[in-house]
């Protein structure tokens, strides 16, 4: 790990401190240890930060430390105050408030993280495993990720370290890495499932310079229909991958401080959309969509549910509705919604982010079983 970024923490930290005149916090240690987690499979817990003070306490940043997360094995899937929902990025914390943060350990191989070992566990850690029933030592082939979270404040400034350790084994059909990202596989029309193909587009103006960008969705996604009722399992929903390239006149990110990015959209794990389907006009309520974005150009091939990328953010509680209507074979729905001030936590993304309209459109083939 980089010593360099906590003592540029500490830096700020400290002239944060003599420029509020807030006083300083200074460093707290926890561990989040999670129960053996087999490759394709998520484990998610979260830790509780409390602010027992009489006053505010701002944070200015939730991320990993350095590469300690290089593998992708962890991710912060939420972050909550009072359990309202929060950014990775600038957080106030009431007087006798709590923040909480949902880390999820979806462990993308069988290589444990560079100097992790059942050596260097602590005894704390080695007490944990134990009590999740990891039997230590032996030959089972199995893994130990470590990574280490860092939650800084300026008000009062200081910050909180989170080292989160895991350990996999192969998965429960002998996996021994990750599969691309949920979705993506053959949707056959049959029982109450029906399959939507075709087009995704996508409007971000604060981000993309020009008309909406529509690209061709990288697989099916299988609607359940019982009676009217229409259900999507986010899980299911496969990923969407907009390459945006060229930032001189005329191109997608005309005027922008980078050449390239990758947007994935994927659908949040572990949720589900649900409404109506009256065989004409299809609306659904509660979608929750994973945005992803990361500097330069990835493929289909680079997508698992671990990838470490420079923004990971949820655009939740969505509604879908109908904008052409179902004609026996072709159907268009879509939805819009404006981010929120800091939606990604990320400074350079927010600058552009930050209070955009997002329209969303997908126009394609509604196959009924």
């Amino acid at each position: 790990m980089k010593k360099g970024l906590c003592i540029i923490f500490l830096m700020y930290a400290a002239l944060a401190a003599g420029c509020s005149g807030g006083g300083m916090i200074g460093v707290s240690w926890h561990t989040v240890v999670f129960p053996t987690t087999r490759i394709t499979e998520v484990t998610t817990k979260s830790i509780q930060l409390a602010n027992d003070s009489d006053t505010a306490m701002h944070v200015i940043g939730i991320n990993f430390y350095g590469d300690s997360n290089s593998g992708g094995n962890f991710v912060i899937s939420s972050v909550k105050v009072n359990a309202a929902p929060a950014s990775t990025g600038s957080v106030t914390i009431p007087p006798k408030g709590v923040l909480e943060i949902a880390i999820s350990y979806a462990p993308s191989n069988l290589t444990s993280s560079a100097g992790a070992n059942e050596a260097t566990l602590s005894g704390s850690e080695v007490s944990a495993l134990q009590a999740y029933g990891v039997a230590l030592g032996g030959e089972a082939k199995r893994a130990i990720h470590e990574a280490l979270i860092v939650v800084a404040y300026d008000k009062p400034a200081g910050y909180a370290n989170i080292k989160v350790v895991g350990v996999a084994v192969p998965g429960p059909n002998g996996e021994v890495s990750a599969p691309p990202l949920g979705g993506g596989g053959e949707c056959m029309p049959s029982g109450n499932t029906a399959c939507f193909t075709g087009t995704f587009s996508i409007h971000l103006p604060g981000l993309m310079s020009g008309p909406p960008l529509e690209v061709p969705m990288h697989g099916a996604i299988p609607i359940k229909i019982e009676g009217s009722a229409a259900e999507i399992d986010m899980n299911e929903f496969p990923p969407i991958l907009i390459p945006l390239k060229g930032n001189g006149p005329g191109e997608p990110l005309e005027g922008k401080p980078v050449e390239a990015i990758t947007i994935i959209v994927s659908g949040e794990p572990d949720t589900s959309a649900k409404g109506s389907f009256d065989g004409s006009t299809l609306k659904l309520s509660g979608v929750n969509l994973r945005v992803r974005v990361d500097l330069g150009e990835l493929t289909y091939d680079d997508i698992t549910p671990n990838l470490a990328t420079a923004v990971d953010f949820c655009v939740r509680d969505l509604v879908l509705d109908t904008l052409v209507p179902f004609d026996g074979t072709n159907i268009t729905f879509g939805t819009e919604t404006t981010l929120s001030q800091n939606p990604s936590g990320n400074n350079l993304f927010d600058s552009f982010l930050a209070n955009a309209k997002v329209v969303v459109k997908f126009t394609g083939r509604l196959l009924l079983p």
